[in-house]
């Protein structure tokens, strides 16, 4: 209870004094004259109250202004977020969402620095698309980190994380227009409970991301983020089940005998060469029943050494289970020979510890066109499917056009 209410008490409730006459008393004994102020100049108590009142208003109404303000703030940077998770839920392509939140973000929040961040090999099909990403719209923003980064990020958690005053810049974002990234908030991004990446925005400004920045939009976006990516992915494994390995991502078998077509018809239109090897496990059956071995480390690990091996142009497939064909466009026979020993060589060498533990070994067959016995699609389709063709260490001549 303030002064001003003390002395409006005492005015209304005289009887106050019933329970304490020395106080009466007391007061009756001042005079006039001893207080500091005049009592004709005194503001009476109704006056205090009034101004009181008046203060409270005036103070009332600066913070509804200031209300108004966050409210009006807070609406447009929801409209903001709206449109940037409308990019999100509605994209179908995965790089050209991820190149229109970053331009979106830019734009209408001023951010110098947007980059998406997923952990390589979370998903195969990510991780089939990195040798193109250079070439690909979007692939300016996003960035394939390994799994151990990503603890490191948030070794604390799911939380944020904000680094301000970066000298001489963040190890991230590299350098702007505007200068060198001085600020940065990493925001992970969820995806069937578990963190697929990060969300990463970085500022000139060396104190706009800074520890105790509420962050609950950008999480939200992030979690929309999530939700986008998986959906992309979703409807990637939709429109490639039919044609893709689930294990290995390459091609699968039924895939072939349309790509054989249209390779081999293109081939003969334009006079070129093509050539297919066929990599396989020897004794595959038998290994997997009598050895201590992982088979899909195996048939993941080949099928990685056929990607990093091959050109951008080559068709890869996986058509049994222990069973590889390379389907090499403008390749003639020697050539076919050279690559096919190669890859023979690379495979056993990557999966056989040592000569003397070696257990897995490749077998290769090979058939190429033009070749005196392949003049049409029949013929070239009935040595596919025996794979009868000469084996590459023998006479290499006889499989040249």
């Amino acid at each position: 209870m303030n002064k001003d209410e003390v002395a409006l008490y005492l005015n209304e409730h005289p009887e106050f004094f019933n329970d304490y006459p020395e106080l009466l008393t007391r007061i009756k004994t001042i005079e006039e004259t001893d207080l500091p102020v005049q009592p004709l100049k005194t503001l009476s108590i109704a006056d205090r109250i009034l101004r009181r009142v008046q203060q409270d208003k005036e103070h009332i109404k600066g913070q509804l202004e200031w209300f108004m303000e966050v409210a009006e703030c807070n609406e447009r940077i929801l409209e903001h977020l709206f449109e940037i998770e409308r990019i999100c839920l509605y994209s179908h392509n995965f790089f050209q969402m991820a190149s229109e939140i970053r331009g979106e973000i830019i734009k209408r929040f001023g951010i110098h620095g947007v980059m998406i961040c997923l952990v390589d090999g979370a998903d195969h099909f990510i991780a089939h698309s990195l040798p193109q990403m250079q070439s690909r719209d979007g692939a300016e923003s996003l960035r394939l980190i390994d799994q151990a980064t990503l603890f490191d990020w948030f070794r604390d958690g799911w939380g944020p994380v904000l680094r301000n005053q970066l000298e001489p810049g963040s190890e991230l974002f590299d350098v702007t227009d505007s200068g060198p990234i001085r600020s940065e908030v990493l925001i992970p991004i969820p995806l069937h409970g578990k963190m697929a990446g990060a969300l990463c925005l970085g500022s000139v400004d060396p104190a706009q991301f800074h520890e105790g920045l509420r962050t609950d939009y950008l999480e939200r976006t992030a979690e929309k983020l999530g939700i986008a990516i998986d959906n992309v992915l979703l409807m990637e494994g939709m429109k490639n089940q039919s044609l893709l390995d689930s294990v290995t991502g390459l091609y699968n078998e039924s895939y072939l005998a349309t790509a054989v077509k249209r390779e081999f018809d293109r081939a003969r239109r334009y006079e070129k060469s093509l050539s297919c090897v066929k990599l396989q496990i020897d004794y595959w059956d038998d290994l997997m029943n009598t050895c201590d071995i992982d088979r899909y480390q195996i048939l993941v690990e080949i099928s990685r050494i056929l990607q990093q091996n091959s050109r951008d142009g080559d068709l890869l497939f996986r058509v049994n289970d222990g069973d590889f064909m390379v389907l090499l466009p403008g390749i003639c026979g020697d050539a076919a020979c050279q690559m096919a020993n190669r890859l023979k060589s690379d495979v056993e060498e990557a999966l056989n510890p040592g000569p003397a533990d070696a257990f897995l070994k490749i077998n290769l067959r090979i058939v190429s066109y033009p070749d005196s016995d392949i003049v049409n699609h029949d013929d070239f389709d009935y040595a596919l499917s025996v794979m009868d063709g000469l084996d590459p260490e023998e006479n290499s001549e006889s499989l040249s056009a």
